[in-house]
Parts: structure tokens; C-alpha cells; sequence
């Protein structure tokens, strides 16, 4: 996970989620590979730039078997991107001082970007686009031939975003997506009680989608997932979410647990009305 912003990265592994931190390439690459040959998962931020880790591994023929890029390019020009060559900080310098300097090393840092994906795809690594509109943003900065068509978005784009790859055929096809629910008594007990609660109202034989699902609830608590409130995410088709609301009511009336609001995800399969974004 390459983060340009330590604060973030510091976040993620106070929490836990990630185990490694490093500025360093060489000693990153070299982790990475010695786990893989044990057969062992670790999770390594980078701090530094997306393109460095790319340019690095391509000219290193570091072979990446899955690649992905969450940056905020739907807010590409506004600081949701940093370009390559400078730190963070000095992008939120630019932003304020010399918005249209900021601009054309955003441009230039997406051709770079965009190339050095291409030679990673053609070497076998498999890209997809997570869906805040990196591929749009490579297009919007002058890089036509990432268009299927090479003239406009209209037809998509040559790598496929993971809404129309991988969580369309396996999720949003089928109806399912993300829902979340809060205790708001913000007591753990209450939290405990409602997913076992959702637990029992999923059967895991019904679809593989119940059984991954009934799988994430049941090892929630074991996995320590809360990081703020007391709440919880899970995904589920309307008749799921029915029963597992339904049987929430039941318990708030019955005072087992305190009042419990539900809400949809920014993720949900309701809101996701374009192959080529997360969300709506």
C-alpha cells in the first residue's frame, strides 16, 4: 500500500491493519518477496508515491500478480491526487499557491502512472480500477488511448474497474450490497448481541455470498473490526436485510439491546448506477 500522507498510514497501523511501515523500496520489495516464498501474509505501507513504487518495480521486473489505486480521483485537481516528485506537504502548498503548477504535474503524473501500469499488465499483472475514477482522470489528462474506443469514455475503458469485473458478477448481480448498523447505546455487549443476532438470520447454504457473509459476522469479534463507533458493515439482498432488521426491532423491544439505526453504505448496490465509480 503505497500512502503519501504519514498520518494515515500511522493510523492504519496503530490499528492493526497494517504491520510494516518503510520509506524504503529495496527493504519493501525484499519483505514482500520473503513472505511470499514462506507463504505468509503481511501488510507493508510505503510512504512515499504510487508512481515511485510502480517505476521501481518496473525497472526492477518485480513481477505484481494484483494492482489496484484507491486515490480520490474524483477530486482529482483538489488535492485528491499527488502528483509524483513532490511530498504531501508541499501538494498542499501548491493547492494554495500555484493551483495551475499543481495542475500540469497531476497531468504529467497520470501519463507516468498510466504507462507504467501498461507495462505491468503486459508482464501478466492484473489491474482494476477501484472505482474513484482513476481511469476517467488518466482520460480527462490527455491519455486517449486508455479508452476502449480511443476517442471517449463513452464505450469504458481498456482495464476494467472492479464494480463491472469483480463485485458486479459476484455481488451486485445477485442483489447483495453493503448495509451497516450502529449501536448507538455504544455499548460492545450491544454490538456482540446483533451480530449474533444477523448471524442467525443468514443462512450460510442459500448462495455462497450467505456463506462469505455468515463467515465475516461470525469472525467479526475475534478479528477486533471496530475502529470508532459500535458498528458494523455486512453484505446482504433485500430479503436478508428484512429478516436481520426485523429481528433488530425485535430486540430493541424487547430491551435486549439499545436502540440500533441502520443505514446503507456509500457502496451499496442501490447507489451504484456506474460500472465505471464506487459510488454514486
Amino acid at each position: 500500500i503505497a500512502e503519501v500522507d504519514y498520518s494515515r498510514i500511522k493510523t492504519r497501523h496503530d490499528q492493526g491493519w497494517v504491520g510494516m511501515v518503510s520509506d524504503n523500496l529495496e527493504e519493501i520489495c525484499r519483505t514482500a518477496r520473503e513472505y511470499q516464498q514462506k507463504k505468509e501474509t503481511i501488510s507493508i505501507a510505503y510512504h512515499g508515491n504510487i508512481v515511485d513504487l510502480l517505476e521501481y518495480a518496473v525497472e526492477n521486473d518485480i513481477h505484481i500478480e494484483l494492482l489496484s489505486d484507491q486515490t480520490s480521483c474524483h477530486a482529482v485537481y483538489e488535492g485528491g491526487y499527488c502528483p509524483q516528485g513532490v511530498t504531501f506537504e508541499e501538494r498542499t502548498r501548491l493547492l494554495t499557491e500555484d493551483r495551475d503548477r499543481f495542475n500540469d504535474l497531476v497531468d504529467k503524473s497520470l501519463h507516468r502512472h498510466f504507462h507504467l501500469i501498461k507495462a505491468l499488465v503486459e508482464k501478466g499483472t492484473y489491474f482494476f480500477d477501484y472505482g474513484n475514477s482513476f481511469m476517467k482522470a488518466v482520460f480527462d489528462a490527455g491519455v486517449k488511448e486508455i479508452s476502449k474506443n480511443g476517442v471517449d469514455e463513452k464505450d469504458g475503458f481498456i482495464w476494467p474497474s472492479y464494480v463491472e469485473d469483480i463485485m458486479g458478477p459476484m455481488l451486485f448481480d445477485y442483489g447483495y450490497g453493503p448495509f451497516r448498523w450502529v449501536c448507538l447505546s455504544e455499548k460492545h455487549d450491544d454490538l456482540v448481541k446483533t451480530d449474533h443476532a444477523a448471524m442467525e438470520c443468514i443462512d450460510p447454504n442459500r448462495r455462497g455470498q450467505d456463506r462469505d457473509n455468515y463467515i465475516w459476522i461470525r469472525d467479526a469479534e475475534e478479528n477486533k473490526l471496530v475502529v470508532g463507533s459500535q458498528a458494523r458493515i455486512l453484505y446482504q439482498d433485500a430479503e436478508g436485510r428484512m429478516r436481520i432488521a426485523l429481528k433488530f426491532n425485535e430486540m430493541v423491544r424487547n430491551e435486549e439491546v439499545g436502540p440500533v439505526m441502520l443505514g446503507r453504505d456509500h457502496h451499496d448496490v442501490s447507489g451504484t448506477d456506474s460500472p465505471f465509480r464506487e459510488t454514486a
